[in-house]
């Protein structure tokens, strides 16, 4: 699915697309499809550095392999 079609959909059931009240530039607005470790990519494959590493709560980075076993473990 595309940008736009991904932002609509979020728009109908999250307030702000998920970042509450805060609200970014249409123009700027991007739906991200994974990260890992610094690097996130959008839907469209378009490859981000993550400055802001969830503020804090992704100090080891998007699927660090500690963070991603002890999830799977937890989940057995």
């Amino acid at each position: 699915m595309s940008q736009r079609v991904l932002i609509a959909i979020a728009d109908r059931g999250l307030p702000g697309s998920g970042l509450g009240s805060y609200s970014l530039a249409e123009d700027i607005r991007l739906i991200y499809s994974h990260g890992k470790g610094s690097r996130m990519w959008d839907v469209d494959g378009n490859e981000y550095i993550d400055y802001v590493g969830g503020a804090g709560a992704l100090i080891l980075g998007h699927s660090h392999p500690a963070v991603v076993e002890a999830a799977k473990a937890q989940l057995e």
